[in-house]
C-alpha cells in the first residue's frame, strides 16, 4: 500500500480543441491526477497521470501554482497544471480499481458544471476555476 503522507497530489486541466478532459466517477466529475512517485517532479507526475488516465500526451504545459490542501491538517500540496497541444498516443491504463468514464466537456460549460455541483471535489473545482481565470495568462509556461 502506498504511503499516503504527505498526500501530495497533482491536477491538470487538459485543453484539447478548447475542451478540458474530465473523468466521470460515480460521485463527481474529476480531473486526471494522483500522487507524485518517489523521485518524481510535480510536472513529471502530472504528465504521467494524464497519459495513464486518458491516453493523451500534451506538448505545452502551464503551472497554475502549488497550494496547501488543508492548512489545519498538514495534508500536503496540490500542484496544478494546465496542458494543451494534446494528442492521443495510447489507451488509458491507470491501473486504478475505480472505474471512470472519460469525457470532453466544452470549456464554456465548465462554469455551469461548477454552479450545478457536478464537480464536487474541492481541489478539482479549484483547479478548474484557476484554469478559467488564468487561461492563457497562466503564470509559468513549461516546455515538454
Amino acid at each position: 500500500m502506498k504511503d499516503l503522507a504527505p498526500w501530495t497530489v497533482t491536477g491538470e486541466c487538459l485543453l484539447h480543441d478548447g475542451s478540458p478532459w474530465l473523468q466521470l466517477f460515480e460521485q463527481s466529475l474529476a480531473l486526471p491526477g494522483g500522487f507524485i512517485d518517489d523521485g518524481e517532479e510535480p510536472l513529471e507526475a502530472a504528465q504521467r497521470e494524464l497519459l495513464e488516465e486518458t491516453g493523451f500526451r500534451a506538448s505545452d504545459w502551464s503551472s497554475l501554482g502549488s497550494y496547501v490542501m488543508n492548512s489545519n491538517y498538514g495534508c500536503g500540496r496540490c500542484y496544478a497544471f494546465m496542458a494543451s497541444g494534446a494528442e492521443q498516443v495510447a489507451e488509458p491504463d491507470s491501473g486504478d480499481p475505480e472505474d471512470a468514464e472519460l469525457c470532453l466537456i466544452p470549456r464554456k460549460r465548465l462554469l455551469q458544471h461548477l454552479r450545478d455541483g457536478d464537480i464536487g471535489i474541492m481541489g478539482h473545482a479549484s483547479v478548474i476555476a484557476l484554469a478559467q481565470v488564468l487561461g492563457a495568462n497562466a503564470p509559468v509556461r513549461i516546455g515538454h
